[in-house]
């Protein structure tokens, strides 16, 4: 007789917890360039600093930075 939930269990609803709330930004409507930002944002709150700088610098080489994409622009124009 096993009292309490088993790691698999836990693991299955930790999951599911993770899939609502990734349909729940979905429903939103947000563009692609939304969720990348959202990822990069999500990255730099991990306690492994290590997966911290790998997946934000990953990120940062898909994410369109507007603020970036006006400097470069206005370079252009001198």
């Amino acid at each position: 007789m096993n009292v309490g939930k088993s790691e698999t269990d836990k693991a299955a609803e930790g999951l599911l917890k993770c899939r609502k709330i990734v349909s729940e930004i979905t429903n939103f409507g947000v563009s692609q360039d939304d969720i990348l930002q959202i990822i990069y944002l999500l990255s730099l709150e991990l306690e492994n600093r290590e997966a911290l700088e790998s997946i934000s610098c990953i990120v940062k080489e898909f994410r369109q930075d507007p603020f970036t994409e006006q400097k470069k622009t206005k370079l252009l124009e001198i």
